[in-house]
C-alpha cells in the first residue's frame, strides 16, 4: 500500500522545522537583534580616488565625496573608472575605556572590493598580500582587528582610511559596513556576517558538490534515468557559479576578469541544466527548443569570454542576466502550469520549491540592479541549497521508485513474453520435427519406389521380354528352366534390395570389378541369352574410391539403361564405358538401337526411368546427358570424384 501525500507533507515541514531551528541557534540569527551600541561612534565617511597607494599626505578637499557604508555605487558614481580608492572613516573611541583588557575595541570591516590596506590614525593595521592582478578577493572575508590604545584616541576624533583596489564588474564593490565598538558588541556582528558571507555559501556549495555527485553516480548505474544526469549538472554548474566567486586567492585563475568571466559562463550552464532537468520531470522533449537552448549558450558564452574588461558589466546586466533570468521564469511558469493539468506527487514538490526559488531570486537581484541604502547586502540564494537540497531528494525517491515500479512491471510483462515465445518455439519445433518425420518417411517411400522400380522391376520387364522372345518356339521344358532362372534373378534382386537398405552407408569396394562383378554377371547372362552383345570397358583401379552411396547410385543408373535398352531399343550390341580422372568419375552407356525423341517420350509420360536417372545424378552433384537419334543412344553420367555441386540437363 503507497503511503499519501499528507504523510510526504508532514515528513517535508519537520525537515523545515529542523533546517529553521538550526539556522535560528546559528550566530547570524542571534546578531540580527541590531547594530553594537556604540555604533554611533562612526562620524562620517569620504571617499576619494587616488593614484596608489600609499598616497599623499594632502589629499585636496574637493576630492572627497561622502558615502554611506556599505559603499554600492561604485558603478553609478565611476562607471569606467577600475584602479585605487581611499576611503576615510573618522570615529569616536568613547566606547573604548583604559585598562579595561577583557573588552578592546575592535574594528570590523564585512568587506573589501577586491583587495586593500587599512590605517588607524596613520598607523598600518592590515595589507593585503596581492595588491595587484591577481588581486586578493576580499569581497566576501568579514575581517576584525583589535585597536589598541595607541591606534585610538579617547578625546578626539580618530581617522580610518581604507584603501581599497576597486573592480565595478564584481558586486558589491567599494567598502563594505565599519563596526566599531567593544569587543563583546562588534564580535556577534563579525560572526553573523562570518556565517552569511563564508561558512552557510560553502555548506551550500558542498551540500550541492555531494548532491551532484551522487546524481551523475545513480546516472552512471542506469542511463536511462535522464532526471539524474540533469540535476547532478544543475549541482557542479551551481558549485561552478558560486565556488568561483568564493574564493578568496584566484588562483588558477589568472585574474578578477576571468573569476567574473568563468561565474557568468557557469551560471549560464545553471540556467540550461535547470530548464533540460525541469522538461525531463515533465516528461516533455523538444528537439529543437532545447538545439536552440544549446545555441543560446554558446553564443552567451562566447560573449563572455572574449568582451572588453569595461563591457562587462553592461553586457551582463543589459544582455546576458536578463534574457537567461527571464528563460528560467518562464519554464518556472510552464512547469508550473504542467503540474496544474498533470499533477504528480513529485512535480507538486517540485513546483513549491520552484515557489521559494523565484522569491529568493527576485529578492537577490533587486539589489543587484537596485541598490539602496537598506544596509549590508545578503544573499539568499546559499540558504536554499539545504530545503532544496532535502526536497529533491525526496523528489528523487518518488522518481526512482516510479522507476523501478516500472522496471519491474517491466520485467514481469518480458517474463510473460519470453514465456509465450517459448510456447511458441516449442510448438514450431514440434511441428518441424513432425514434418521432418514425415519428410523422412515420404523421402524413403520415394527411395523404395526408385529400388523396385530399377531392381525388381527391371527383372520382371527383363524375364517378360525373354518370355515374349521365346514364345511359341519353345519346348516346354525350356521354358521352364527360363522361368526358374527368372524367379532366381527375382530372388536375388530382392536380396540384393534388402542388403542395400543396411549396406549403404558401407565405404565401396577399392576396386571397380569387384564392384560392378554382380550387375555385369546378370545382365550379361541376360543379353546372351537374348542373343546381345554387351562390351565392358572399366578402369583396374580408383583413382579416388567414390562413396557406398555414389557407387549405389551409378549402378541404378546402369540398370535402368540397361533395362530400357532391353524393353525399347532392338538393338544388338551395347556399351557400358567407365573412366575416373582426379577432378571426376564417367559413366557412359550408349547401344546401336533404334533410338527415341526425348520430347515425345516426355509428353506421353513414358520417362520415369530418365527422371529416376535424373534424380540420383542430381543427388551426386553430377550431370546427366543423354542423346539419341536412329541407330546410336548414349547415356552420360559425369559426378565429381569429391564432394561438389552440378546439376542434369537432357539432349
Amino acid at each position: 500500500m503507497q503511503p499519501c501525500f499528507c504523510s510526504y507533507c508532514r515528513t517535508f515541514l519537520g525537515a523545515a522545522l529542523i533546517i529553521w531551528s538550526y539556522l535560528a541557534s546559528s550566530p547570524l540569527f542571534a546578531a540580527q537583534h541590531g547594530l553594537p551600541s556604540c555604533s554611533e561612534g562612526v562620524v562620517s565617511a569620504q571617499v576619494a580616488r587616488v593614484p596608489s597607494i600609499p598616497v599623499p599626505q594632502h589629499t585636496p578637499d574637493d576630492a572627497w565625496v561622502g558615502v554611506s557604508l556599505p559603499d554600492l555605487h561604485w558603478y553609478e558614481r565611476w562607471p569606467d573608472y577600475q584602479g585605487w580608492a581611499l576611503y576615510r572613516v573618522t570615529f569616536q573611541a568613547d566606547c573604548f575605556q583604559e585598562r579595561q583588557l577583557d573588552d578592546p575595541l575592535t574594528l570590523v570591516i564585512s568587506y573589501l572590493n577586491a583587495a586593500g590596506a587599512v590605517y588607524v590614525n596613520g598607523q598600518l593595521l592590515h595589507r593585503d598580500i596581492a595588491l595587484s592582478e591577481p588581486l586578493t578577493q576580499g569581497v566576501n572575508t568579514p575581517r576584525h582587528w583589535i585597536l589598541t590604545s595607541l591606534a585610538s584616541r579617547t578625546d578626539q576624533l580618530n581617522t580610518l582610511h581604507v584603501y581599497v583596489k576597486g573592480v565595478p564588474q564584481r558586486i558589491p564593490a567599494g567598502l563594505g559596513s565599519v563596526v566599531i565598538a567593544p569587543y563583546h558588541e562588534a564580535m556577534p556582528t563579525y560572526n553573523a556576517w562570518l556565517w552569511s558571507k563564508v561558512r552557510i555559501p560553502w555548506m551550500s556549495i558542498m551540500v550541492s558538490c555531494a548532491f551532484g555527485l551522487a546524481s551523475l553516480v545513480v546516472w552512471l548505474k542506469n542511463r536511462q534515468l535522464k532526471v539524474f544526469f540533469w540535476y547532478g549538472a544543475v549541482n557542479l554548474a551551481w558549485v561552478l557559479f558560486y565556488g568561483v566567486l568564493q574564493l578568496q586567492d584566484p588562483w588558477p585563475l589568472p585574474s578578477t576578469l576571468a573569476i567574473l568571466q568563468v561565474s557568468h559562463i557557469a551560471f549560464v550552464f545553471y540556467v540550461a541544466c535547470f530548464c533540460m532537468l525541469l522538461w525531463r520531470f515533465a516528461e516533455r522533449q523538444s528537439p529543437r527548443l532545447e538545439s536552440s537552448l544549446w545555441v543560446c549558450v554558446a553564443i552567451a558564452s562566447v560573449v563572455l569570454l572574449y568582451v572588453p574588461s569595461p563591457s562587462l558589466r553592461p553586457v551582463v546586466d543589459v544582455v546576458v542576466l536578463p534574457l537567461f533570468v527571464i528563460l528560467l521564469l518562464s519554464v518556472f511558469i510552464q512547469f508550473i502550469t504542467f503540474t496544474v493539468s498533470h499533477p504528480r506527487t513529485e512535480r507538486v514538490i517540485v513546483s513549491v520549491t520552484l515557489i521559494f526559488f523565484v522569491v529568493i531570486m527576485l529578492h537577490d537581484l533587486s539589489w543587484v540592479f537596485v541598490p539602496t541604502e537598506r544596509g549590508e547586502p545578503t544573499i539568499w540564494a546559499p540558504y536554499a541549497t539545504l530545503p532544496a537540497a532535502i526536497c529533491m531528494a525526496l523528489v528523487m525517491t518518488f522518481v526512482s521508485r516510479r522507476t523501478i515500479q516500472l522496471l519491474t512491471s517491466f520485467n514481469t510483462e518480458l517474463e510473460s513474453e519470453i514465456e509465450v515465445a517459448r510456447q511458441t518455439l516449442q510448438k514450431q519445433m514440434e511441428d518441424q520435427q513432425r514434418l521432418q518425420i514425415a519428410n523422412s518417411k515420404l523421402h524413403e517411400r520415394l527411395r523404395l519406389g526408385r529400388e523396385l522400380h530399377d531392381g525388381l522391376g527391371s527383372s520382371l520387364v527383363s524375364a517378360i521380354a525373354r518370355m515374349e522372345r521365346h514364345q511359341g518356339s519353345l519346348h516346354h521344358a525350356k521354358t521352364y528352366r527360363i522361368a526358374l532362372a527368372t524367379l532366381k534373378l527375382l530372388r536375388n534382386d530382392l536380396r540384393h534390395i534388402i542388403d542395400n537398405a543396411f549396406t549403404s552407408s558401407q565405404l565401396a569396394s577399392l576396386e571397380p570389378g569387384p564392384w560392378i562383378a554382380p550387375i555385369r554377371q546378370r545382365y550379361s547372362t541376360l543379353f546372351d541369352e537374348l542373343g546381345m552383345r554387351l562390351v565392358w570397358s572399366v578402369p583396374a583401379r580408383w583413382q579416388q574410391p567414390p562413396s557406398a552411396e555414389r557407387c549405389m547410385a551409378l549402378a541404378r543408373i546402369m540398370e535402368e539403361a540397361l533395362t530400357n535398352i532391353i524393353k525399347h531399343s532392338r538393338a544388338k550390341t551395347a556399351r557400358i564405358t567407365m573412366r575416373q580422372n582426379t577432378q571426376s568419375l564417367l559413366l557412359a552407356i550408349e547401344d546401336d538401337g533404334i533410338g527415341f525423341d526425348m520430347s515425345l517420350v516426355k509428353e506421353a509420360g513414358f520417362s520415369v526411368g530418365i527422371q529416376s536417372m535424373q534424380v540420383r545424378a542430381k543427388e551426386q552433384s553430377g550431370h546427366l546427358w543423354v542423346h539419341s537419334h536412329p541407330g546410336t543412344t548414349r547415356i552420360v553420367v559425369r559426378t565429381p570424384s569429391k564432394g561438389g555441386r552440378g546439376g542434369t540437363s537432357v539432349r
